[in-house]
């Protein structure tokens, strides 16, 4: 991983000594980018890493095993110390500070309180926040993070396939049933949930963000599926759209409508463009058809080891670059009527996307 770190020191560019990414009181998931770390929970854990390349990773006794078969079997080049209390853990912590500094901090990923206590902990130590480099860093991805996502979406999309095949979306399915069967399926195909599936049904699609609950599918009604599959920590997410059964005119040009925008989004993709142009011409195409302001979220956002991975196709301007990985995923809402939005997870090429997922493959039931 020393070639990770040496990129976040890079974008820092002198702004610190060392970066501390605590996986302890918070969850700042920039301590499996600098350590690679798959498995385990790795709570208590934290990473101090330096603009050498050189990384320590201080883990509790807990962890010891995972770190210890991780680091050799993986060739991480991890510099592993094992802690077993609090003040094994401190001494630990001021070896490896001893000399620095400035230390880096990712502030948006730490709770005041555990600023607070670095600080009282450490008080002759400066602290910088490189939230925006991290930001930065973790946005383009290596060829082991694109692999790991593109099997997270494989995992994804062929759970989905056995929930169409073995017919779990049915009349009088419950929308709860059919959330936990594609969770049990991912699950079985080696991989978990990267967050709980939206499973909606007729006029609930219309809520972006709605919870799986106890409606049941009727004949030729809406059915709005979000699900993603986590696999070695890194995530996908993609949205299907369909009727189950004779679909109606309005319904056909509700989804024609969105799959038309995806495409927008999708031809303007390329290194080197404004993120913000490509939302907003999905968005003014969709405001051009009988369904204006009812393109209510952003066209996307990047993707990694977090499903929000801290950029936006959105209001957000920044500048597209070769392997950023992105969702693109407009949607019209219609309040007691329904939804549609289809999401596709897309690698950015110098000329274009790689597209990871198949829309067309799920489409329509």
């Amino acid at each position: 991983m020393k070639s990770r770190i040496r990129r976040i020191f890079s974008e820092i560019d002198g702004k610190c000594d060392a970066a501390l990414f605590s996986y302890a009181a918070v969850r700042d998931y920039s301590f499996f980018y600098a350590t690679g770390f798959i498995g385990g929970s790795f709570e208590g854990s934290v990473a101090v890493a330096f603009p050498d390349g050189n990384c320590s990773a201080i883990v509790p006794q807990l962890e010891g095993n995972t770190a210890s078969r991780e680091n050799s079997q993986n060739k991480l080049q991890n510099d592993l110390h094992i802690y077993s209390g609090a003040k094994e853990y401190l001494e630990l912590m001021k070896k490896e500070l001893k000399g620095v500094g400035k230390l880096g901090i990712d502030y948006s990923a730490l709770s005041v309180a555990s600023l607070d206590r670095l600080k009282k902990e450490f008080s002759h130590l400066k602290f910088v926040d490189i939230s925006k480099e991290m930001r930065e860093v973790k946005a383009v991805k290596d060829e082991i993070e694109i692999k790991r996502i593109k099997r997270a979406v494989e995992i994804a999309e062929k759970a989905f396939e056995r929930i169409i095949d073995n017919r779990i979306v049915r009349i009088g399915a419950m929308e709860i049933d059919v959330a936990a069967e594609i969770g049990y399926e991912m699950q079985k195909l080696g991989g978990t949930a990267s967050f709980p599936s939206i499973v909606a049904f007729g006029k609930n699609a219309a809520e972006p963000h709605y919870s799986a609950g106890n409606a049941k599918l009727k004949a030729n009604e809406m059915v709005l599926i979000d699900w993603g599959a986590k696999s070695q920590r890194y995530c996908s997410d993609m949205t299907r759209a369909f009727v189950f059964g004779k679909m109606s005119k309005p319904q056909q040009r509700m989804l024609e409508v969105v799959k038309d925008a995806q495409e927008v989004g999708f031809d303007l993709m390329v290194e080197g463009i404004d993120a913000g142009k490509v939302h907003a011409a999905v968005k003014e195409f969709i405001d051009r058809t009988e369904f204006k302001g009812k393109f209510i979220h952003a066209t996307g956002h990047t993707i990694g080891l977090q499903v929000h991975d801290g950029k936006g196709l959105g209001g957000e301007s920044f500048e597209l670059k070769e392997n950023m990985v992105l969702t693109v995923e407009p949607g019209v809402y219609v309040k007691g009527v329904g939804g549609v939005r289809l999401e596709d997870d897309v690698v950015v090429k110098k000329n274009g996307i790689e597209k990871l997922s198949n829309r067309n493959k799920f489409f329509e039931h």
